[in-house]
């Protein structure tokens, strides 16, 4: 007969293996959530490895919540990585698409409140990250706790809101018997992604080098829009950055028998502005340097559009001269997120000639993930 303790001790092994083989079969876009991942049961882990064989979207699974089945959303990134792991709250078409991360972070931090054992809603972690959880304006207590994430976890049409501003999201739900649930999120894209600075840079690192799509924006104004600088030249007004006046998103164009973007040597300033602002089809790459945590540099070439590509949507972007001379011609682009606090900063440093020759190269600084600073006035949604 065989020894008892020695199956124990090869059941054991085999289980310690089996988790290893899970981990080294699945690629998770961040620690946090190879962390969140990790504290799956483990009849979800399988299940997720399985699906992740046949599903490069997402996958959902159930989780059994204080007797009471909840779901849990597994969703994969173009790079077949766990992207993101968390309790399904929110459908796709709940109208707060432009704030998918801020979605991404509450059922994240709602799938961790029901794993945890803790009677707090939220961990200490999260408190000094300054996350607010209330329940009618109150500390939510552990019955409670149970019940809003059972309540939560199996309806999708409970009332809710998002309201925010330069400095915080606000998430509320209207519960049974007039309880409103909150959380309250600070405006700090690293602790809504729950990524390092290191992997905010290296994730977009990779979306940029692997840029094909380009995105011009097409859209022309009427002439009713525009207000004449000389000649046949025209300029759309656009936006100033902050309190920054040199910096602005304003566009110029020619106006003859028919409304184009300027592009050409006799109004070079114009026209680089308007190449920065994404509005000329061009074949000019940037020759970029790209300052990343650390310290280090990561260099590499690439056409202006397909940068521009990644950003087009998303940002508000405004063109400022630091150097408007000829042969030495120096200016700041700044890529300011709609949405979350932080901006990207390019700096460009060329000549006319290089700009207007054929598959030139511009030199380009791009230093990314900078927190913006407070603005004044709320932005309510």
């Amino acid at each position: 007969m065989k020894n008892p303790f020695r199956i124990l001790v090869m059941i054991v092994l085999l289980i310690i293996a089996n988790s290893h083989n899970l981990f080294a079969q699945i690629a998770f876009v961040s620690e946090n959530i190879k962390q969140v991942y990790s504290n799956l049961p483990q009849s979800i882990k399988e299940q997720v490895l399985s699906a992740e064989k046949q599903i490069r979207k997402a996958s959902y699974h159930k989780l059994n919540f204080k007797g009471e089945h909840v779901e849990i959303v597994v969703r994969y990134n173009n790079y077949n990585e766990i992207e993101h792991i968390g309790l399904f709250v929110f459908d796709e078409n709940n109208g707060f698409s432009d704030m998918r991360e801020v979605l991404d972070f509450t059922e994240r931090l709602l799938l961790i409140s029901a794993l945890s054992g803790n009677e707090n809603f939220i961990s200490e972690e999260y408190i000094k990250d300054s996350i607010v959880v209330n329940l009618n304006g109150t500390k939510v207590k552990l019955r409670d706790k149970q019940a809003i994430i059972q309540h939560l976890g199996t309806n999708k049409t409970s009332e809710f809101n998002i309201r925010r501003n330069s400095e915080a999201f606000m998430l509320s739900w209207k519960l049974a018997y007039n309880k409103v649930f909150t959380i309250k999120i600070p405006n700090n894209y690293s602790v809504i992604t729950g990524q390092t600075k290191d992997e905010l840079e290296k994730n977009l690192l990779r979306k940029i080098k692997s840029s094909k799509t380009i995105s011009i924006d097409k859209t022309l104004p009427v002439k009713s829009q525009l207000s004449l600088i000389n000649g046949s030249i025209y300029k759309l007004l656009g936006q100033i950055y902050s309190t920054t006046p040199e910096l602005t998103s304003t566009k110029y164009y020619q106006v003859t028998s028919e409304i184009v973007p300027v592009f050409e040597k006799a109004h070079y300033k114009e026209s680089i502005s308007n190449l920065f602002l994404n509005l000329i089809n061009s074949s000019l790459r940037l020759k970029m340097v790209h300052k990343m945590y650390g310290g280090t540099d990561e260099k590499y070439v690439l056409k202006i559009n397909n940068l521009y590509s990644n950003f087009a949507n998303d940002f508000d972007i405004c063109f400022g001269w630091q150097n408007d001379n000829r042969e030495n011609l120096k200016a700041s682009i700044f890529f300011s997120h709609k949405t979350y606090n932080y901006n990207h900063l390019l700096v460009i440093n060329t000549s006319v000639n290089t700009v207007f020759k054929k598959d030139g190269e511009i030199d380009g600084i791009f230093m990314t993930f900078i927190p913006r600073e407070k603005l004044i006035g709320p932005d309510s949604k």
